[in-house]
């Protein structure tokens, strides 16, 4: 009997570990397939405005490290009052993709999950991709942490966006830009509870009909 019991345990958790290595499979594939059409995406009129130097770039780019990508509702922010801070994370089935030339990032493919299927959402993002780039890569050498550490949050509705990651003090958010009136500064990670509680006032003025 207990042999049986253990037999089935195991079946059962292969099981659950392929489901979760499937979809990480797939949207890798998605990515992989978009990477080798970008030759035929980016030239001359566009390479700039994709991130590229020149449109012949993209025949040698690379996939980077994914950042997942989290959102923040404009209405849970309003009501935001020092709460746990991560509870206000929305998984919106995003993975940006850092494309690579010459260990250089130059854009991004930033795939979307539609009905179970991972599909491309978007080609570009350079100025972005750039600064979360940095950052990670400044955290990473500060703290010792990997590059799947940290994912991208986005409060669309206040048009904001920071790189994120877990330590022992908790959500830490990293601002992409400097903001002296709200005292954020770029490059310089904070407790996710003390920034988002200096974004509620702007929250607050902004309409409920957006996300």
């Amino acid at each position: 009997m207990k042999n049986i019991l253990l037999t089935a345990l195991i079946v059962a958790l292969g099981a659950s570990t392929a489901a979760v290595a499937q979809p990480a499979q797939a949207r890798a594939l998605e990515a992989a397939r978009v990477l080798q059409e970008l030759p035929q995406i980016v030239n001359k009129d566009n390479h700039r405005a994709l991130g590229f130097e020149s449109a012949e770039e993209a025949q040698a780019g690379k996939l980077g490290e994914p950042i997942a990508v989290y959102m923040i509702r404009l209405d849970a922010l309003q009501k935001y009052s020092g709460e746990d801070p991560g509870r206000l994370l929305v998984d919106v089935q995003r993975v940006v993709y850092p494309v690579e030339v010459a260990g250089q990032v130059r854009t991004t493919v930033e795939l979307s999950a539609v009905e179970g299927r991972w599909k491309l959402a978007r080609i570009g993002g350079a100025q972005k991709i750039r600064a979360l780039d940095k950052n990670r890569s400044s955290a990473m050498r500060t703290a010792g942490m990997q590059r799947s550490d940290f994912f991208e949050v986005r409060i669309p509705a206040i048009n904001r966006v920071f790189l994120g990651h877990h330590d022992a003090e908790g959500l830490m958010l990293t601002p992409l830009m400097d903001d002296a009136s709200l005292k954020l500064q770029a490059g310089q990670p904070e407790l996710a509870s003390q920034v988002l509680a200096r974004l509620v006032p702007e929250a607050q003025a902004t309409p409920i009909d957006m996300p």
